[in-house]
């Protein structure tokens, strides 16, 4: 139900407080049995870094945050995922009432979230589990970002959707045939292939870097982010789903985002494929 994504600033909301003289991964702008029946080799040790070059250095940066950051996300996943348990308790628990104003105005913001609320644990038990907790999510008044790590579920879903693969495909091939030992590019795709990450997600933007082993293979690591968030559209279809129903949906829910009922937040999946 969401529409075109906006790039993410120049920054990594991840390590802004742990390496902030560290360049961003988001600085810069940027079959299937190919896929299947490439294996990168197991890692071997890196090239020496006193003989890259400045461009080297530059991706080897990007290379290296990616690294941390997925270390990071793995670190932190427990409590988030016990975060998230604790807003989905909280607002089963508010209570649905209206204000003093809104006997004769409009429902309360908390009338509201409940109803979101129940549709996004509708979503969830329809098999849509992306699409209800990233909605869960973004009732809460300050929502954290989202964070999955390499080989968590929801990153795992991301990297073998097909839209993935392909543009994995396309970074792979566009890796300069020199001496290069790091490479990086970003990217943005759009996830149609399966509903429930057309509904949660749809445009993503994913940043790929690549690192040059001693062997000759490349491992190659990404991040795909996105700005969950609802802007007014009119779908004529929607991923097999009636194109008016969804938009009526999508358009309420953009409503409720300009009354601080849904609030955006952001959302990055950490993803190596060695």
């Amino acid at each position: 139900m969401k529409n075109i994504k906006k790039t993410l600033l120049s920054s990594s909301l991840i390590l802004s407080l742990v390496i902030p003289s560290s360049p961003s991964v988001f600085a810069s702008e940027s079959q299937e049995n190919e896929i299947q029946n490439y294996q990168a080799e197991a890692p071997a040790t890196p090239l020496a870094e006193n003989d890259l070059s400045e461009e080297d250095l530059f991706h080897k940066q990007v290379f290296d945050q990616i690294q941390l950051e997925d270390e990071m996300a793995k670190e932190l996943f427990t409590s988030q995922e016990d975060q998230l348990s604790l807003e989905n308790e909280q607002l089963f628990n508010e209570p649905n009432e209206l204000n003093s104003k809104a006997a004769t105005q409009s429902l309360t913001k908390s009338f509201l979230r409940s109803q979101w609320n129940l549709g996004a644990s509708i979503l969830i038990a329809g098999g849509y589990y992306l699409s209800g907790t990233f909605l869960q999510h973004s009732l809460a008044d300050s929502p954290s970002t989202l964070i999955y790590y390499h080989g968590s579920n929801q990153a795992s879903s991301i990297q073998y959707s097909s839209e993935f693969q392909k543009a994995l495909l396309l970074f792979r091939n566009s890796i300069p045939k020199t001496s290069a030992t790091y490479y990086s590019q970003n990217t943005s795709f759009a996830l149609n292939a399966n509903r429930d990450q057309y509904l949660a997600l749809h445009n993503v933007n994913a940043t790929f870097a690549a690192q040059k082993l001693s062997s000759g293979a490349w491992s190659i690591i990404a991040t795909v982010r996105d700005r969950y968030n609802f802007e007014y559209w009119n779908y004529s279809s929607a991923n097999g789903l009636p194109g008016r129903f969804v938009t009526i949906v999508n358009n309420y829910a953009a409503d409720n985002q300009r009354l601080g009922v849904v609030v955006p937040y952001d959302i990055y999946f950490y993803i190596n494929t060695y």
